[in-house]
């Protein structure tokens, strides 16, 4: 259950993202079942230590508890539905190792838009982790050094 929350919440400031959203759906959908399977055999150990006396207003602790769980975990993962990142184009290459890029991407909402403000939009580096995973990173083109990296003609 501990892991689950943390995925929801601190794991998100980690730069690490999967190579496919497919993927991360399944990861948030499984995450979200163990979560509420967990909180569910968590509610029902406390009401087994507690005895007779917790069980008839323990009923409806544990019917709102699973609610506000499938809720919070339907949202979750009816987000990564709504809104992905998406790559717009490569500016620049690695001379190094042409896997490393420097990218544009936006946040595609789908039949919601996206893409339409200038917040939509951010300039990331990315780097293949493993086949699975890849870290994106923010950078300013203005800063880094241009003979590490070989412009790409057109980026769109």
């Amino acid at each position: 259950m501990l892991y689950c929350l943390l995925s929801y919440t601190i794991f998100q400031f980690i730069p690490i993202y999967f190579t496919n959203a497919d993927w991360a759906r399944i990861y948030y959908i499984i995450t979200s079942l163990i979560f509420v399977i967990t909180t569910l055999i968590q509610l029902s150990r406390h009401i087994q230590r507690k005895g007779r006396s917790a069980y008839y207003w323990s009923i409806p602790l544990v019917i709102i508890t699973l609610i506000i769980v499938s809720l919070f975990s339907l949202a979750m993962v009816g987000r990564s539905f709504l809104a992905v990142w998406t790559e717009a184009g490569t500016f620049y290459v690695s001379r190094t190792n042409p896997e490393v890029k420097i990218i544009s991407r936006y946040v595609n909402e789908g039949a919601f838009g996206g893409g339409t403000e200038p917040d939509d939009y951010a300039l990331v580096v990315h780097r293949p982790l493993t086949s699975w995973f890849k870290i994106e990173t923010a950078i300013d083109t203005n800063k880094i050094d241009k003979t590490e990296w070989v412009k790409v003609a057109k980026p769109y």
